[in-house]
């Protein structure tokens, strides 16, 4: 996100997982905290983000 184009990246909203992903990555083990087996979603995440998404994802709100 940093080093895109501003003019054509403005005004977005992002959800890590979906930028991390376009740039390659794959495990998100490293965000996990040590034992758990979902990444937390935050309450403003859309639910069509919580649906598209491969990882599971615990709605913790």
């Amino acid at each position: 996100v940093l080093v895109r184009d501003a003019k054509t990246c403005t005004g977005n909203f992002f959800i890590d997982e979906e930028v991390l992903r376009a740039e390659g990555v794959t495990d998100f083990s490293p965000y996990q905290h040590e034992g758990a087996t979902q990444l937390a979603g935050d309450f403003f995440v859309p639910d069509a983000v919580f649906e598209r998404s491969p990882s599971k994802i615990f709605r913790a709100y």
